[in-house]
């Protein structure tokens, strides 16, 4: 049987986002992320206690849990990984290395606004195939 006292302890999800040590979380990570973080680790908390366990439902405590959980959450989930598949191109392991040209190009795209769909010859809307058009007609034959 949980501890009645214990579990009356709990902070509300309102008094952790008002607490100091959250300010800079939710300036960085938004105010959303933080207050689901905290929903979250003051869940688990409160299950911890019915089942028996016995917790620290500090502040500071729960301001440390949730930190960590947001560090775990936006944690890159990809890996690098060696494909010893016997496939060459295995769609489960990311097909296709791209060439270190093809990745500066990715790069260009990603870190700077480019003319994906606008014509800079005639200062109006593109099309985003005209980038690769006459190659690809030109590698298959097509018109």
């Amino acid at each position: 049987m949980p501890d009645r006292r214990q579990l009356s302890e709990i902070p509300s999800v309102d008094e952790v986002l008002r607490s100091d040590g959250l300010s800079e979380l939710i300036r960085i990570h938004s105010r959303t992320l933080v207050t689901k973080a905290v929903r979250y680790i003051l869940e688990e908390m409160r299950q911890g206690l019915i089942d028996g366990q016995n917790l620290d439902v500090s502040i500071f405590n729960i301001e440390t849990k949730v930190r960590s959980y947001i560090v775990e959450m936006l944690k890159p989930s990809l890996k690098k990984v060696v494909n010893a598949s016997g496939t060459i191109l295995h769609t489960n392991l990311g097909r296709a290395i791209l060439c270190d040209r093809a990745i500066e190009a990715i790069k260009l795209a990603a870190a700077n606004p480019v003319n994906i769909e606008f014509n800079l010859k005639e200062g109006n809307r593109g099309e985003r195939d005209s980038h690769v058009e006459d190659i690809i007609c030109s590698l298959t034959g097509a018109e």
